[in-house]
């Protein structure tokens, strides 16, 4: 096919999918409730996205439109380019094909493109820099500065995003051979972005704060583990008691609740929600209580590891097998032997409002979820071994990083489905790499 063909193709491909997205229903309205933090420019909030804003001139009334109809386009061609740099890794005609449907009929992935979050932007990046480096690794693409903007971008966008940057700098550290030229043109695509975010921050007189989104991740933590049954107030100092006291109120119930649900998808997807209250509903967070918090978390750490390993290793589980509440909650509400289900309109707020889809839809999705989860473990084992071995290849350290992203999203934070979808394109592609190469050399070392 010639380059002319393969260029038409792409520009027509890349039209449909901008008319397809935009007509597709959206899980979400375009100001969510996070919206705002980054719209009035919150100190809680990396700078870049409120950048990007300000580019549009988008405020609460204004700009949607347009600010939405760039997210569509962004998002359109970095999933089209990712497949079209499929061919490249010789992956076939048809596979791509189904790539491309598994995507983009991902109703609730091509949704953020159509709200003001920072996923609008940085499931597009992520996308763009696999694209880019694909074809630096099997095109011999001199795109290092190209490659260097997306990963920069990754880093500065969400805080999350330096755990892909790192593994995604390494692979290309290690498995590319690389001149001088090229590791300049790299780094210095690299600063660009958090050079941006930075002058903007100076320019507007904010003072960058994380620890508000850190310490409400340690505040669920907290919440739910101190209503654990062998939770004991009495190892703890006095003054932090009374703290503790006040989470257990609720927490007690939520955990003797949780203790009675014995399927194991809706327990996944309910201890998530539930620390989200506790994050959010619970104590409101002030200068006072923020050295408090910390110190209780450290202790908790301390004293009860392996009930913080148990529920970050759920939170683990639950990214990879979302949507279960929707399709069994209704079953449990109805059977009488279960407590009363605590804190249900606390709860509905954090769910926000749902699209309604139906239950074979969403059954059949939480299907499709288990067969990824079970083949790409399978595929992480396979992995590993290769990497002991010293045969790993860039394949392997892409696999690696989707693993350690949702660990560290597990262990930092909770298991909400937007985690999981940031890396749902590339974990489809390495799962199409590997199990086209199983089925051409039927051998499970290809899985590796």
């Amino acid at each position: 096919m010639s380059t002319k063909t393969q260029n038409i193709e792409f520009f027509l491909l890349l039209v449909f999918s901008i008319v397809l997205v935009t007509i597709l229903p959206s899980f979400f309205d375009i100001i969510e409730p996070d919206s705002l933090g980054y719209i009035n420019n919150s100190i809680s909030r990396k700078n870049l996205y409120p950048f990007v804003l300000d580019v549009f001139d988008v405020t609460e009334t204004k700009n949607h439109k347009l600010i939405k109809l760039f997210q569509i386009l962004i998002l359109c061609l970095s999933i089209v380019l990712l497949i079209e740099t499929c061919r490249k890794v010789k992956i076939i005609c048809h596979t791509r094909i189904l790539l491309y449907i598994l995507i983009f009929f991902n109703i609730y992935y091509v949704s953020f493109s159509k709200t003001i979050l920072t996923e609008s932007l940085f499931f597009s990046f992520i996308n763009f820099s696999i694209a880019v480096m694909f074809n630096i690794f099997f095109n011999n693409k001199n795109q290092f500065l190209l490659l260097g903007l997306c990963l920069g971008f990754i880093l500065a966008i969400k805080s999350i995003g330096l755990i892909l940057f790192g593994t995604f700098l390494l692979s290309i550290l290690v498995f590319k051979t690389t001149t001088k030229k090229n590791l300049i043109g790299l780094f210095l695509g690299i600063s660009i972005f958090p050079i941006i975010e930075l002058c903007y921050q100076k320019n507007k007189n904010l003072n960058e704060s994380h620890n508000t989104i850190i310490l409400r991740s340690i505040l669920g933590k907290v919440f739910i583990i101190s209503g654990k049954e062998n939770f004991d107030t009495s190892r703890f100092e006095k003054e932090k008691i009374e703290f503790l006291d006040k989470l257990r109120e609720e927490s007690i119930e939520i955990n003797k609740y949780l203790s009675k649900i014995k399927n194991p998808y809706l327990y996944l997807d309910l201890i998530a929600d539930y620390e989200v209250l506790g994050q959010y509903q619970v104590i409101e967070l002030n200068k006072e209580n923020e050295s408090e918090i910390k110190e209780i978390f450290l202790e908790i750490l301390k004293l009860y590891p392996l009930d913080y390993i148990k529920i970050s290793l759920s939170h683990y589980l639950g990214l990879w097998l979302p949507g279960s509440k929707r399709i069994f909650l209704n079953d449990y509400s109805d059977n009488r032997e279960l407590i009363k289900m605590p804190n249900k309109l606390k709860l509905d707020m954090v769910a926000g409002n749902i699209l309604e889809l139906p239950t074979l839809l969403l059954l059949a999705n939480l299907i499709f979820f288990n067969i990824i989860f079970i083949v790409f473990s399978l595929c992480t084992f396979f992995t590993i071994k290769r990497i002991l071995r010293f045969r790993a290849n860039i394949f392997d350290l892409l696999v690696i990083s989707i693993q350690l992203y949702l660990l560290s999203v597990a262990f930092l934070n909770v298991s909400t489905p937007r985690y999981f979808m940031a890396i749902y394109p590339l974990t489809l592609v390495i799962l199409a790499i590997r199990v086209e190469k199983r089925l051409i050399t039927k051998s499970f070392e290809f899985f590796s």
